[in-house]
């Protein structure tokens, strides 16, 4: 199995466990958590968990897509679509930066705020933020999925150039 394939399946892997979160792990905790608090604290959790992988998954299948399209170049293949999708992939972190900079550091005042017994932010609150958050990753999501798109393009022969 060629590079290509290993990253094609690490970008899909990214993106369905970035969709769970959407799709299922945000949703329960929502409808079911009734104190801000602990809202705010499962999902700094949730974030931690992701910083700690995530960024790092997303690097190594950039990088995947990086050495297939060198392999590819060097043999006089066509290799610009692995560069794409590597470079597609990557982008969820400066996207991070950029977009969710702003909720990421509004949850986490929050959860500041509650452990020093300071004001807390009422549930809605909690409820809108942790929602946003659940919105601008959602977006993210889709950057390893275009990756693994334009991955999977390249490995059926779809897409080369």
């Amino acid at each position: 199995m060629g590079t290509e394939y290993v990253a094609v399946l690490t970008g899909s892997f990214l993106t369905g466990a970035m969709m769970n979160l959407h799709l299922l792990t945000i949703p329960i905790l929502i409808e079911t958590t009734r104190q801000p608090a602990q809202l705010v604290h499962q999902w700094s959790r949730i974030f931690y968990s992701g910083h700690r992988k995530g960024p790092g998954i997303a690097l190594v299948t950039g990088a995947l897509y990086g050495y297939a399209a060198w392999a590819k170049y060097s043999v006089g293949e066509p290799w610009h679509h692995w560069m794409v999708a590597g470079v597609t992939t990557v982008s969820m972190v400066p996207y991070t930066w950029m977009f969710m900079n702003a909720t990421n550091t509004a949850l986490f005042h929050a959860e500041d705020q509650f452990e020093k017994g300071g004001v807390e932010i009422s549930l809605q609150e909690s409820v809108r933020l942790v929602g946003k958050w659940d919105w601008l990753n959602t977006v993210r999501a889709l950057f390893p999925l275009a990756g693994s798109v334009m991955g999977m393009l390249g490995v059926c022969g779809v897409v080369r150039y």
